[in-house]
């Protein structure tokens, strides 16, 4: 698949539903969606499946390649080119985490598109579940699809973990905050200048992000640029 057609299908998904449940910090959360892709102007095709989400951690080394964190994505794990596009996607953030993919069913659907989204809304209400609704582009991209609707789970999660893990003395326990200075104004000019250097040199490709995370817990100001590090992960 070429990466003009990955970008194209990342554009048009569209995620109608996000769930309630936030990705825990610690152990596993388990996501329900459906995948609802449009064949023709009458018949569609509903994936129904669960996204498993183990052991996520904000800090973690980057030890394994980005094939290892992912089961259950069919072909496209294997894929050069989909791994190449998840680990620029998702921006460092499929380090924290290992993705598993279980297919529930596939339905062939024979009704109007706007009536297959609707039946699926009164579905999940009913259902009384945490489950996102995520609208595909064609059948064969799925997985593309799938990745967007990843991605925007974990940002909308990121916050509350890290607060879950400030309100466990989790940095400061792991030695990953020195803390010297409480906030901004108390930062020396050229301990700043430094720190702005380092974002500079990280939105140029020069260093990367886990790198960046690295020297603000080493300089001891980590607490202090935490909200600007997270606007790195949530760019697309």
């Amino acid at each position: 698949m070429e990466e003009e057609k990955i970008k194209y299908v990342v554009d048009n998904t569209k995620i109608l539903r996000l769930p309630a449940r936030k990705i825990a910090t610690f152990g596993t959360t388990n996501v329900n969606y459906y995948l609802v892709t449009k064949v023709t102007e009458n018949v569609g095709e509903v994936r129904k499946g669960k996204i498993k989400v183990e052991r996520p951690l904000i800090i973690p080394p980057p030890s394994s390649e980005v094939s290892e964190r992912l089961e259950g994505f069919g072909g496209f794990q294997n894929s050069h080119v989909f791994l190449a596009f998840f680990r620029k996607y998702m921006r460092g953030l499929y380090y924290n985490f290992k993705f598993r993919n279980e297919l529930e069913d596939i339905d062939m659907v024979y009704n109007p598109f706007d009536q297959v989204i609707k039946r699926i809304n009164e579905i999940v209400e009913k259902e009384g579940r945490s489950t996102g609704i995520i609208q595909g582009v064609d059948v064969e991209t799925w997985v593309i699809s799938l990745t967007k609707f990843i991605k925007k789970l974990v940002e909308t999660s990121i916050e509350s973990n890290i607060t879950d893990l400030e309100e466990r003395d989790f940095f400061e326990k792991a030695g990953y905050e020195k803390i010297k200075f409480k906030n901004h104004k108390e930062l020396p000019r050229n301990l700043k200048l430094k720190v702005d250097k380092l974002f500079k040199s990280t939105e140029k490709g020069r260093l990367k992000i886990t790198e960046l995370e690295a020297e603000l817990i080493e300089l001891g100001v980590y607490h202090i640029y935490r909200e600007r590090l997270l606007n790195f992960f949530k760019k697309e």
